[in-house]
């Protein structure tokens, strides 16, 4: 049981606004090309969360995609320091799920690549402790964050099953890889850096982040307990350990799916206006489009 609410709680730091709550800073860029195909492997941790190699200033490592982080290119602080990187305080606080924060620092990198797509200079955030917390608590060693100030830039599929995303500067009115019509089609409401969808749980009108960062679908212990019964329960593996969840009916338009949640404390997404996050365990069974210049999302 120990060990269980241990990993539960370990969640509080990714999920929903995954990593950090709120920034309004966009990345300053020399651009690539406009309307240029790329893709990259990614790779899925024990953890459940998506990971993928990219270069910073030349140098090779690790970085996670987290729509539900606010940033754009955020680096681990002791990379920043390895590689020789100014860094510039800011005023700026990042506070996280679980309640700790910690002042925002930014600074410029010369050349940034995922897989052929190469830009720069680039701004960067930077948090002292902050991705190497993450990275031990969830037990991947990785060293930067793609969140979703600079997701949100492109047309990209996040293909799960293959272990592929594909990205273009472009949306799905020009994309020659639109999705399908019989697609479940999410409208974005970006609020405080972060994607939010709409739908009904149970009757209730919830938002939820749109969060590739959450290995675990969330709803607020407090909206949980004003519901309903679950229909169900189903579980998770996570690290080796079975994690129970609830299942509930959650009504996307016209659409409705029966989606798994862990019950947490998710006060710090009152702000967004948020109750939860729609995380890997729902996500991971499709195709994630993410259109983030029409604002719109799509299960394939």
């Amino acid at each position: 049981m120990v060990r269980l609410l241990q990993a539960a709680g370990a969640l509080s730091v990714l999920s929903a606004a995954g990593c950090g709550l709120p920034i309004q800073s966009q990345p300053t860029t020399t651009p690539a090309p406009r309307g240029a195909r790329h893709s990259v492997a990614v790779q899925r941790s024990d953890y459940l969360l998506v990971f993928t190699n990219v270069e910073v200033n030349g140098h090779s490592t690790l970085a996670l995609l987290d729509s539900g982080g606010s940033t754009g290119i955020q680096l681990a602080a002791s990379l920043a320091n390895q590689l020789g990187l100014a860094l510039q305080d800011t005023t700026d606080q990042r506070s996280r799920l679980d309640t700790t924060a910690r002042q925002r620092q930014t600074g410029t990198l010369a050349t940034f690549a995922l897989g052929d797509y190469r830009v720069g200079p680039v701004t960067f955030d930077a948090l002292e402790g902050d991705v190497e917390r993450i990275a031990q608590q969830v037990g991947t060693s990785f060293e930067a964050i793609l969140g979703w100030q600079f997701l949100a830039q492109f047309y990209s599929v996040l293909d799960y099953a293959r272990g592929r995303l594909d990205f273009e500067d472009t949306s799905s009115s020009a994309s020659p890889t639109a999705p399908p019509a019989a697609a479940l089609a999410l409208d974005i409401t970006p609020a405080g850096g972060v994607p939010l969808v709409a739908a009904r749980v149970d009757s209730t009108e919830v938002r939820f982040v749109l969060d590739t960062g959450a290995p675990i679908s969330t709803l607020d212990k407090s909206l949980v307990d004003s519901l309903g019964s679950a229909r169900g329960s189903t579980s998770v593996l996570l690290q080796g350990q079975r994690i129970p969840l609830d299942l509930r009916e959650v009504v996307f338009g016209d659409q409705r799916l029966q989606i798994g949640f862990l019950a947490k404390e998710l006060g710090a997404l009152k702000p967004l206006g948020a109750s939860g996050a729609l995380g890997t365990t729902l996500l991971g069974q499709y195709r994630l489009v993410l259109d983030g210049p029409a604002r719109r999302a799509y299960l394939v």
